[in-house]
């Protein structure tokens, strides 16, 4: 598929199984499908895959995504509830040259403009197109293309958890809310437990807290990477079986068994907290009786900038040192290619520290080694400008001159 074409929403419906002599491809390209993309490649990638371009033989001798080396990836999770709206929608980019994949979540209340259809919610898309549209409003909404794309409700989410044997996960607070129209019940009690499919589903849709959607997003994103970690091991292989069924009977996508093979290949290589997840950042407002959640336009640039294509991200810098050494910090950072956002002097503090804001662990260990810092905190928070703060304490150290000069630059990064 040629990069910007919308991608097909046709399926190809097979009345009898597959015949034996294909049952190893089957089994590579559910491994594609089972590792996604080691964590990064979204949150609905991991339940199985449609009969589309998955049962193309001919796929086998292309090379992965038509020879592109970078494509765009729209992970859909659908709701059970009348047509289906997009309960769950994730971009994830495959970098194949960097060996690279970055994923940020869309928020589902997000006001966009949706082609035929006028400024509306970006999940009711769905109901009103199905994939292509969905396809074609986040694409705009981004201002990226959208190669491909992976769909799947929710009832296939539990379907496919159930298969994996439940998926073991840290909950970090009292779950609990009853649906009865729509027959959907959530009761979780804090604390780490292996949850079951309809468990798990309850924590990946819960949003009745202060966080509300946001916390939801979250969630999910903790949740791909812990089953991404679980389906890498070799536990997963008993279980070929009815994680093959849940495969053909849960989710539809343009991906082939060819695309599948390498993205499996490609978790192997990469560990799941290497890649970086975000939000797209703004503020919920109210028109005309509508809760929207409008977006930060410069903020999701920077965020599709950052998370997707790697570039260089923004820095805030707190002298907490007492002594002005957060201006050396600074020019470290500058150096190194961070942008610096802002600075500002706090009260004095002992030990320096990185706060993570964007949950973006690649450049979380390399500011933790420019500044010679031993000390990060996980603080995420989408509406935040800067990716990190750097809380420079008493103890931090100015390299020597020497060190600053090994320092690779902007342009060589």
């Amino acid at each position: 598929m040629k990069r910007g074409q919308q991608p097909s929403g046709m399926k190809i419906i097979i009345s009898r199984p597959p015949r034996r002599r294909n049952t190893w491809w089957w089994l590579l390209a559910l491994m594609g499908l089972l590792v996604g993309v080691g964590g990064g490649i979204a949150s609905y990638i991991f339940q199985g895959l449609g009969i589309g371009e998955v049962l193309n033989p001919i796929s086998a001798f292309q090379p992965p995504f038509h020879g592109q080396q970078e494509v765009n990836i729209l992970l859909i999770g659908t709701d059970n509830i009348g047509p289906g709206l997009a309960d769950t929608l994730m971009i994830a980019r495959v970098d194949r040259r960097g060996e690279r994949v970055g994923l940020i979540s869309v928020p589902r209340d997000a006001r966009s403009y949706i082609p035929g259809h006028g400024v509306q919610k970006v999940n009711s898309a769905h109901v009103l197109g199905g994939n292509p549209l969905t396809v074609e409003t986040v694409s705009r909404l981004l201002g990226v293309p959208i190669e491909y794309y992976v769909q799947i409700n929710s009832q296939g989410l539990a379907q496919f958890v159930d298969a994996a044997g439940g998926i073991e996960i840290e909950v970090e607070k009292r779950m609990r809310y009853r649906d009865r129209a729509a027959g959907f019940s959530i009761n979780l009690p804090p604390g780490l437990q292996r949850l079951n499919g309809e468990q798990a589903v309850g924590y990946v849709r819960f949003r009745h807290d202060a966080f509300g959607d946001i916390g939801r997003m979250q969630r999910q994103q903790k949740f791909l990477r812990a089953l991404a970690q679980q389906l890498t091991g070799a536990s997963t292989l008993p279980r070929l079986p009815a994680l093959t069924q849940a495969f053909l009977n849960t989710v539809e996508t343009n991906l082939s068994a060819r695309d599948l093979a390498y993205l499996g290949r490609l978790a192997r290589r990469i560990s799941p907290e290497e890649a970086p997840m975000a939000i797209l950042p703004g503020e919920p407002r109210t028109l005309r009786g509508i809760n929207y959640l409008h977006l930060d336009r410069e903020g999701v640039k920077r965020t599709v900038a950052e998370v997707l294509y790697g570039q260089p991200c923004e820095v805030e810098v707190v002298d907490a040192s007492g002594n002005g050494q957060a201006e050396d910090a600074v020019r470290i950072l500058q150096q190194a290619g961070f942008h610096i956002l802002s600075t500002r002097i706090a009260s004095e503090q002992a030990f320096s520290r990185v706060i993570d804001h964007r949950r973006r662990p690649e450049k979380a260990r390399e500011l933790l080694r420019l500044l010679s810092c031993g000390r990060l905190v996980q603080k995420e928070d989408p509406f935040c400008e800067q990716d990190f703060t750097i809380e420079v304490g008493r103890d931090f150290r100015v390299l020597t001159g020497d060190s600053l000069k090994t320092l690779p630059s902007a342009q060589q990064r």
